[in-house]
């Protein structure tokens, strides 16, 4: 995948029915959100899984909203897999990572919202917290898996 354009763009217009399911899937999932929230969830669960996809030799690790997003996406597995096949991308699988190594997302945070925008894609700061411990939402810790979208050790978080 390649810079989209000069003026970064939202992810969900890259995709306006996936990003609308999602949208939908995160509402009905928290309930607790206004729209305007899960919407801005899915953009950057939208990006989020481009960016990963686009690389899938580096690691990246989600804020907990977006892994929120990354959840509800993945109760649909395929509408998940053809998201990714409609724009020729591996699919990304969702791993977890060991619960002790949380400050790792602080030192991934930097080059990975780098990649989401040297995808051409915005980057919603208020998603990304850089300031407190995201964990998965899923047994507490996640991770996106390797080249191809298979789990691959080589490309998971390395434990303590």
């Amino acid at each position: 995948m390649t810079a989209l354009a000069a003026e970064p763009v939202q992810a969900r217009t890259i995709d306006p029915n996936y990003f609308r399911w999602l949208s939908d899937a995160i509402s009905a999932r928290h309930p607790e959100l206004d729209r305007p929230a899960a919407e801005a969830t899915a953009d950057q669960t939208m990006a989020f899984l481009l960016v990963c996809a686009a690389h899938p030799n580096r690691v990246f690790v989600p804020s907990d909203a977006v892994d929120e997003g990354w959840h509800a996406a993945l109760e649909e597995p395929d509408r998940y897999r053809q998201f990714f096949k409609r724009h020729g991308l591996p699919r990304v699988r969702h791993t977890a990572k060991p619960a002790a190594v949380p400050p790792l997302y602080f030192d991934l945070l930097p080059p990975m919202l780098d990649a989401i925008r040297g995808l051409g894609l915005f980057v919603d700061p208020g998603l990304w917290p850089q300031g407190s411990r995201a964990d998965c939402a899923d047994e507490g810790n996640c991770s996106a898996s390797g080249k191809d979208g298979d789990e691959n050790t080589n490309t998971r978080i390395p434990g303590p």
